[in-house]
């Protein structure tokens, strides 16, 4: 195959027509996607039909060239190929591996997956009453270059409070909500004279399907110019494949979901690192928020909102498991989706002892596991009225983001119009 290769590279533009003699022979060596992936540097459009690759191994043109009909009677692909040493080990997970795709934070390492991992395993700890404590796990030195992000937080509030102070329900409602947690421990007064202090600003979100909170305070760890999300380490990404997990669901002859409540506010946060997560709010919401009518809490618990908080959740589930070992602690970690527990069973009698076993494990973790449904009404009667979720009745409701018919046992999904 004769390709013309001028030295410099501008001069593809002036041989766009140049004719190319195309002749049938054995490749020299065939490269996979993933290995073509790496030696690609960046692409140029040299026409409609042609472009420029710059890879390792020097430039390569490819795409459609201008061919004489009279010299070939077939259609034939051809390739450029290069002769090179391989050194990369290819394992047979890569095939199947995700990251190989592209599917990956191309911002996140491994390195830093292993930092958090490691900040984890010594920060974790069970308390006496059987609560896990754990802390965030932090980037190299963010600590000193996290600002406290005050102003933010309070034009925020102000903008919160002139929105709903004609609707006093989203105000009471707010207001309730932060003295519940109050009084739950979930939160605290904030202490004065702390080194490092971060203060997240906060709104309403309100969510109609939800079976028990209507309205929920959701915190903003993105916000201001050194975001607490900045400086976090995301953590691994612990979640199963959803389709796998829906796939296994089909395959029960009687499926049993549940769901942890508040999960992330069920571990709690180590002192040391709970400056950071700060908020204001109003001592009476009938006045507008000034520095005289202003109250600082901070979280003792993990929250919804920070880069870490998944990890964290599902890190000190797995933990938990893993120092209680028993077999249903192993289909636990197969089938559990961030708060959300998925198992099989083969009769009502098998539903009735999982159930209760539940139950117990999460128990010694602080954790308290509710809206027991099954697709079996035998099964759905054995459950406490205060462990039922409140759609049973209904005989249908929303399982990991699917309609699930109850009794039918059927996913329902609805297509959108074209």
């Amino acid at each position: 195959m004769k390709i013309y290769c001028p030295s410099d590279p501008r001069e593809f533009w002036l041989h766009d027509d140049k004719e190319i003699e195309v002749k049938q022979r054995t490749p020299d060596i065939l490269f996979g996607l993933s290995d073509v992936l790496k030696l690609l540097e960046n692409i140029e459009n040299l026409s409609n039909q042609r472009f420029l690759l710059r890879t390792k191994v020097g430039p390569i043109i490819c795409g459609r060239a201008k061919i004489k009909e009279a010299e070939i009677q077939d259609e034939t692909q051809y390739v450029m190929s290069a002769v090179g040493e391989i050194t990369e080990k290819v394992e047979e997970k890569d095939f199947w591996n995700l990251e190989t795709i592209g599917i990956r934070d191309p911002g996140l390492t491994i390195p830093d997956d292993e930092i958090a991992w490691k900040q984890f395993r010594e920060s974790i700890n069970q308390l006496p009453d059987g609560r896990y404590e754990v802390g965030w796990p932090w980037r190299i030195e963010s600590k000193r270059t996290l600002q406290t992000n005050f102003g933010v937080s309070l034009g925020r509030l102000r903008s919160l409070w002139k929105k709903y102070r004609e609707n006093p329900e989203v105000l009471e409602t707010i207001d309730k909500t932060i003295k519940e947690q109050l009084d739950l421990n979930m939160i605290e007064i904030a202490p004065k004279n702390t080194n490092i202090v971060h203060y997240l600003p906060h709104q309403p979100v309100f969510k109609s399907s939800s079976s028990f909170t209507k309205l929920r305070v959701v915190f903003d760890a993105g916000s201001g110019k050194t975001p607490l999300n900045n400086e976090l380490l995301r953590g691994a990404v612990l979640l199963p494949q959803l389709p796998g997990i829906l796939i296994r669901t089909l395959m029960f002859n009687n499926l049993l979901i549940a769901d942890i409540a508040k999960a992330f506010l069920q571990i709690q946060l180590r002192p040391e690192d709970r400056d950071v997560t700060r908020f204001l709010w109003v001592k009476d919401i009938n006045h507008q928020p000034d520095y005289t009518n202003l109250i600082s809490y901070r979280f003792t618990r993990v929250l919804f909102g920070v880069i870490s908080s998944p990890f964290l959740l599902i890190a000190t589930i797995l933990h938990h498991l893993e120092n209680i070992k028993s077999p249903l602690c192993e289909e636990i970690k197969t089938n559990l989706y961030m708060d959300n527990i998925i198992l099989g069973a083969k009769n009502t009698n098998e539903i009735k002892e999982k159930y209760r076993e539940l139950i117990q494990i999460f128990n010694k973790a602080k954790m308290r596991v509710r809206e027991f449904c099954c697709n079996s009404v035998e099964g759905n009667n054995m459950f406490e009225e205060n462990d039922k979720h409140p759609s049973i009745e209904t005989k249908s409701l929303k399982f990991l983001g699917i309609k699930w018919e109850i009794e039918k046992d059927e996913y329902c999904q609805k297509l959108p119009k074209w």
